[in-house]
């Protein structure tokens, strides 16, 4: 009986955040708060990452097999022109919703502009499936280890975030940054992200998100080209929910 609540449970709450999620593992220690993010996989929720390479992650939310999130992207640059795109996707007996997006931005000196196109499908049981649009756009400008970020998830969207992020290093190597979201039709809320690089080779992630109350926490080793990352989110009701990225950078 239990297993079959939160089977419920994840299945009324993946639809309904279906369009909006962190599907990597640095997105979930940093609660979504990616403008530092160095992770392929977060192309999916900003276009200006301005990384390259090929990543996939896999993503368990609250400790049960029917929250499982898969997902492969990949980045590359011509210059100041980057262009990214990817695929994350679940599928349950009776659910299944994939995410499939290409992005391009201009990147140069710290100055970004990008745009992300997703194509998303849903179904539930044995209804059709439903095909929708949706978009992002975002705008970053970093100078002298002070950075801000202004970014606009899924904006056609009912489920249509606006990000507003400042960022500052404090100290070589440690960085912190806060967004306010802003979400149509519902509270806004705070986010607030640290991240700790050790010898260029270790970073470790932590967050804090206000409403509802979420924590996120993670690390990330890159051995020359190779990236692997593992990260954890909580949930004020749920159990915790895990995520490990596997990439190759360049």
């Amino acid at each position: 009986m239990k297993y079959s609540v939160l089977s419920l449970c994840l299945l009324l709450w993946i639809p309904a955040l279906a369009v909006v999620t962190e599907n990597s593992a640095s997105s979930a220690a940093l609660n979504g708060c990616v403008l530092y993010s160095d992770n392929v996989s977060d192309y999916q929720l900003s276009p200006v990452i301005g990384n390259t390479g090929i990543s996939t992650s896999f993503v368990n939310r609250f400790g049960s097999a029917n929250g499982n999130v898969f997902g492969i992207h990949g980045a590359e640059n011509l210059g100041v022109l980057f262009m990214a795109a990817g695929l994350s996707f679940t599928s349950t007996e009776h659910y299944r919703w994939q995410d499939q997006y290409v992005s391009g931005s201009l990147v140069y000196q710290g100055m970004g502009i990008g745009y992300t196109q997703h194509f998303l499908y849903e179904k539930t049981g044995n209804a059709s499936g439903h095909n929708s649009l949706a978009a992002d756009l975002a705008l970053k400008a970093e100078t002298g280890g002070y950075g801000t970020e202004i970014r606009v998830v899924r904006m056609n969207s009912p489920d249509r975030q606006v990000h507003l992020t400042t960022s500052a290093e404090l100290y070589p190597g440690i960085k912190t940054a806060t967004s306010y979201i802003m979400q149509k039709d519902e509270h806004g809320y705070f986010v607030t992200a640290t991240s700790y690089e050790i010898l260029s080779l270790l970073r470790m992630d932590f967050s804090w998100q206000s409403e509802p109350s979420r924590f996120g926490a993670g690390m990330s080793l890159q051995v020359e080209q190779i990236r692997i990352g593992y990260g954890i989110r909580s949930h004020p009701d749920l159990k915790l929910s895990h995520a490990v990225d596997i990439g190759i950078q360049w």
